[in-house]
């Protein structure tokens, strides 16, 4: 009898796998630091960068940045102060010399207009120089430092050039 209550013993399930979480690797550079040592320390920055990329937060920061210094010397210069200086300019012009004294008061409206719309497209601005650098340097990075006619499907060149067309 005690071997046949042995033979009863229902099968269990073996455990799940424990799942091994690879530790993640924290950045050295905060984003701020990213921003100030690319200029003093730009092969530690990149390597950061790879470890970790994180251009986007400082290209966002940048262009904040960037659109708080145009309005800054745009309220500290004042709308005046601007107007004068463009209608200066306009007595020096001698093309503007045969103009009545109403179309340069429009041209000057117009002038006025501009710059007010520009400063809030200054971050849109900074984007756009960020995607045009990044793609000038992607291609001389690639040209200048990879042998031609080898190129690895994983980098820049075979991503991004190879599909522009550069």
């Amino acid at each position: 009898m005690p071997d046949s209550q042995e033979n009863n013993v229902e099968w269990e399930a073996p455990p799940p796998p424990s799942i091994k979480e690879e530790p993640t690797e924290e950045p050295q550079m905060s984003e701020v630091a990213t921003l100030g040592n690319i200029y003093f320390e730009p092969e530690n920055t990149f390597r950061d960068l790879r470890r970790k990329p994180r251009f986007v937060i400082a290209g966002i920061i940048l262009a904040l940045l960037v659109t708080a210094y145009t309005f800054g010397v745009a309220m500290k210069v004042g709308d005046d102060a601007i107007r004068s200086f463009i209608s200066d300019q306009f007595d020096k012009n001698p093309a503007a010399a045969n103009m009545d004294k109403d179309a340069k008061e429009r041209a000057i409206d117009l002038q006025m207009k501009i710059s007010t719309y520009s400063r809030f497209a200054v971050p849109v601005f900074v984007i756009i120089s960020f995607l045009i650098g990044g793609l000038l340097v992607c291609h001389v990075y690639c040209s200048v430092l990879y042998i031609p006619n080898i190129h690895c499907e994983t980098d820049c060149h075979a991503i991004i050039c190879g599909r522009l067309g550069l």
